[in-house]
């Protein structure tokens, strides 16, 4: 529900400042000080009211003044008891100096711990026997082995037109050494990524120099920026008109060939430059190439001025970042000068060669049992390497045909003995080979190393199943965790049954089975300790100097019970506490004057002080009760039990804590009305303060019964509202 707020003007706030600060603030001092508002009641209390809403209706719904501080009304009503009193009987035989009391013995219940006996976990532990796997013959043609991939860079400014033509013819001499490998080439110009001709050109394409000439043939510009290693990362990452088509293929060898008769990025330091892109180093180009192959399946190489070559006189600048790419990957570089590139691209041929590598993919992984390999029907003993499934052939084998590997696969080591995963209990052991199980005497077991040895070893391929229950120490104590067991009370039940054959440890905490229970058997124990007896009980009529002896016997059976008497308590022996064993107590005072007083246990409340005789009449002469002595006269001959009956004031209040309903901070509350009603009648005797109200003594003193606390007033609102 929305709050409804009441604001105050200014004019009227002025009017409650100076009013309340005479008269309602001074009542707050009051209030919050804890000085007794005495006299004036609800209507001094309402008073207070001539701040925040004064002459409030207390079902609006809220105030507000123009301190921002919002104010909630509220009422609430407490009911409370100021004088709390007991019930109190007891029987008395004055004719012969005697009191009875009837109790009930008290004994907590049972005790109860439940224990299991461990259960064994069963292990199955599998094996297969070994074999000796398949051998197999593979074939391969040696000269369509090892994955070559060339990008050939080619400078396309207007300085160019010689340089391209002495390229364009050569392709015989750049594939004179990797001809037996499995080649394919790239070309693309300075201006694109693009390959040219929108395809690599193969080692078995029949027009593979026709057209590597129009490739390299990659015309010139005139504004041209010569971005060699930029454009080369480019195209090696397969990029064209803003669509990736990768083409270098997963495995193989990569060589860049740059040619240019600048250095990367040419002359141009304006706008057009390359300064920003990936690439305008060599460092950078260098990092792009170990991020796709390692150092020994990538090279760069060159066609260009070679720094500090003074013979080299047509070029346009000294290539001295292509120069250090090259270098840093071991390649080799040639000058643009040359007037036949023939010498330069068979030495990287060559180059470029050493780094392929021939590899071969065999069907399976050769266990090395049985291994022959061949080449062009030579026998080898060296000059290959093999890796899980790859053969590499040495570069010795370069040249040749055909390779024939003959191998064993799949084959797995016989074994005649096998470990178990758990210590078994061996009692429990059963071995099954192909699920026959096995007799004992065709297996033996080692605990020391776990291991269980066949007397002959089983055939090839065998399924061999281990089922035990693995080993445990059986539980034969178990600790209930006190020492305060009353022995004489333990019960012990196993799966359900009572049990005779167990003990209990020297301090009684423990119980003990000379044997372990069965597996998986619930232990139940019940039991109590000595603080679950309760040997001591109150009586409500005591005078103990006059007290000569005490007796006790049990109700039922009338067995009599040994008893002492304490203080204002009669005690028992441990032992004759049993749960709800009714007991007759009788106290013998030892008199027998007609002239009786005996002191009671409380002070009687006036007027509820009774007592009766049975016989009627007996002992019931001048009966009179001063604080708790009680005085009576039995005629000659009386033998009456006196049965009294009385209420007994057990203490007074005089503090109530409203905390509940007034806070304890007085400052947030403006009470309207505070009315204090005892038995009845309006009272102005009390204290408020911090949420407690505190009653003068007198009205205490003189109270029979209840408070009741009506109150009315304002209360600030919280931060939250």
């Amino acid at each position: 529900m929305k709050k409804k707020h009441f604001r105050f003007s200014h004019a009227q706030m002025a009017v409650f400042v100076a009013a309340a600060s005479l008269n309602a603030c001074s009542q707050e001092a009051e209030f919050a000080n804890g000085s007794r508002v005495q006299g004036a009641g609800s209507d001094a209390l309402a008073g207070d009211m001539s701040g925040p809403g004064a002459g409030f209706d207390p079902s609006s719904t809220g105030y507000s003044d123009d301190f921002g501080d919002a104010w909630e009304p509220f009422s609430f009503t407490r009911y409370d008891q100021v004088v709390e009193r007991k019930d109190v009987a007891v029987q008395i035989r004055p004719a012969f100096g005697e009191v009875e009391e009837n109790l009930t013995m008290q004994v907590k219940p049972e005790s109860r711990a439940e224990f299991r006996q461990l259960v064994r976990n069963n292990v199955v532990d599998s094996f297969t026997q070994g074999h000796d796997g398949a051998v197999r013959t593979e074939t391969f043609a040696v000269s369509r082995a090892g994955l070559l991939d060339i990008l050939v860079v080619v400078d396309n400014s207007t300085s160019m037109e010689e340089e391209q033509a002495n390229l364009s013819q050569k392709l015989g001499a750049l594939t004179s050494a990797i001809d037996d490998t499995n080649w394919q080439l790239g070309v693309i110009n300075m201006s694109s990524p693009c390959l040219r001709l929108s395809r690599v050109i193969r080692r078995n394409d029949v027009d593979r120099d026709a057209a590597f000439r129009e490739a390299a043939s990659v015309g010139m510009n005139n504004n041209v920026v010569e971005k060699g290693y930029p454009m080369a990362i480019r195209a090696l990452k397969g990029e064209c008109l803003g669509s990736s088509n990768p083409w270098i293929r997963p495995g193989s060898t990569v060589a860049v060939l740059v040619v240019s008769d600048e250095d990367n990025c040419g002359s141009n330091n304006g706008s057009r430059s390359c300064a920003f892109d990936y690439g305008k180093n060599a460092t950078e180009m260098v990092e792009f190439l170990r991020t796709i192959r390692p150092s020994d399946r990538a090279k760069l190489y060159g066609i260009h001025w070679i720094p500090n070559d003074r013979s080299c006189s047509t070029a346009l600048g000294e290539a001295w970042k292509y120069q250090e790419g090259v270098a840093a990957t071991g390649g080799i570089a040639g000058s643009i000068c040359e007037a036949d590139y023939s010498t330069t691209l068979r030495r990287i041929s060559q180059d470029v060669r050493r780094s392929v590598s021939k590899e071969f993919s065999l069907a399976e992984a050769p266990d090395m049992r049985v291994l022959q390999v061949a080449v062009d029907g030579e026998s080898l003993s060296a000059g290959y390497t093999i890796s899980g499934h790859t053969l590499k052939l040495d570069q010795a084998n370069d040249g040749r045909t055909t390779l024939v590997v003959t191998y064993s696969s799949g084959g797995v080591p016989r074994f005649d003995s096998v470990p178990l995963t758990k210590m078994p209990d061996e009692d429990t052991v059963q071995v099954t080979v192909n699920g026959v199980l096995l007799p004992e005497s065709d297996w033996s077991f080692d605990p020391a190393t776990k291991t269980l040895r066949f007397s002959s070893q089983p055939p090839e391929r065998a399924a061999i199943q281990l089922r035990y229950k693995e080993k445990v120490t059986w539980k034969t104590s178990f600790s209930l965790g006190r020492t305060d067991i009353v022995p004489a009370t333990v019960k012990v039940d196993v799966n359900g049954t009572g049990a005779a054959d167990y003990s209990l440890s020297a301090d009684g905490s423990t119980i003990q089975f000379p044997a372990p229970p069965a597996e998986g058997a619930r232990i139940s124990v019940s039991y109590r300790v000595r603080g679950d007896y309760t040997t001591s009980y109150p009586v409500s009529l005591s005078s103990p100097a006059k007290i000569d002896s005490v007796r006790a016997s049990d109700v039922d059976t009338g067995e009599n019970i040994p008893v002492a008497f304490a203080g204002d308590a009669v005690v028992f022996e441990r032992d004759s506490v049993t749960p709800f064993r009714k007991v007759l107590v009788i106290f013998d005072y030892g008199e027998e004057d007609s002239q009786q007083t005996w002191e009671l246990a409380d002070y009687p409340e006036d007027g509820t002080f009774t007592m009766t005789a049975d016989p009627p009449g007996a002992c019931t002469s001048d009966v009179s009760v001063t604080g708790k002595t009680l005085s009576f006269k039995c005629n000659p001959g009386d033998r009456a039990t006196l049965s009294i009956s009385y209420r007994a004031i057990t203490a007074r209040r005089s503090t109530f804590d409203l905390s509940e309903e007034l806070g304890r901070e007085d400052s947030r509350v403006r009470l309207k009305k505070l009315q204090v009603t005892v038995d009845g009648k309006e009272t102005k005797d009390f204290e408020l303060a911090r949420g407690r109200l505190v009653l003068g003594a007198g009205v205490v003193s003189t109270a029979h019964d209840a408070i009741t606390i009506t109150g009315e007033g304002l209360r600030k609102a919280s931060s939250d509202d």
